[in-house]
């Protein structure tokens, strides 16, 4: 599983095409990590976390998808073992 932006369509009874599937691990490289990454626009798609899992320790530590103006974005840091998003 990842985070994954699904696509709308607008046949209401149409099932809902997953347009892109993401998986972030901010500990990769063995320290502190940041990532800010375009996951695409808003007007054709809904992007949503499906999990998470790691070391948390603190403010330090945390993963957002977020709309800015007409985009969708990711935003995370981590500078503990193993955080994931997905």
């Amino acid at each position: 599983m990842a985070l994954v932006c699904t696509g709308m369509t607008t046949i209401v009874s149409a099932a809902p095409t997953v347009v892109l599937d993401r998986w972030f691990d901010l500990d990769r490289y063995g320290g502190c990590e940041y990532r800010h990454d375009y996951l695409g626009p808003t007007w054709d798609r809904v992007c949503t976390l499906n999990g998470v899992k790691g070391k948390f320790e603190g403010r330090g530590e945390y993963g957002v998808v977020y709309r800015s103006g007409s985009y969708w974005y990711f935003r995370g840091n981590s500078c503990q073992p193993d955080v994931e998003f997905w």
